[in-house]
């Protein structure tokens, strides 16, 4: 299953790897572990496929459509994988503190 984490200048999209119940408890959000694949920033499509995994709050991500991820993957951009790392970081910590 294809989801995307929309930012304010960015989205990341992911596929879904499970969904975490455990937190509910508490009253926390359910989490979801997921696979970034893209992010896409303006014009600029990134191939996030080389970074880790994540757990992130269910609540934040909205569906995302294979005929919107097809055509991104087609022109995303393959940075090195710290490069793609740190594209990740930023726009996690930007998700973060906004």
């Amino acid at each position: 299953r294809l989801l995307a984490l929309p930012g304010s200048q960015a989205t990341l999209y992911v596929e879904l790897i499970q969904v975490s119940l455990h937190n509910l408890e508490s009253g926390s959000p359910a989490l979801l572990w997921v696979r970034p694949l893209l992010l896409e920033q303006g014009s600029q499509v990134w191939n996030l496929r080389s970074t880790s995994d994540l757990l992130w709050p269910a609540d934040s991500f909205v569906a995302a459509y294979a005929e919107e991820v097809l055509p991104l993957l087609e022109q995303a951009g393959d940075p090195l994988p710290h490069e793609a790392r740190q594209r990740l970081q930023a726009f996690l910590q930007q998700l973060y503190q906004g």
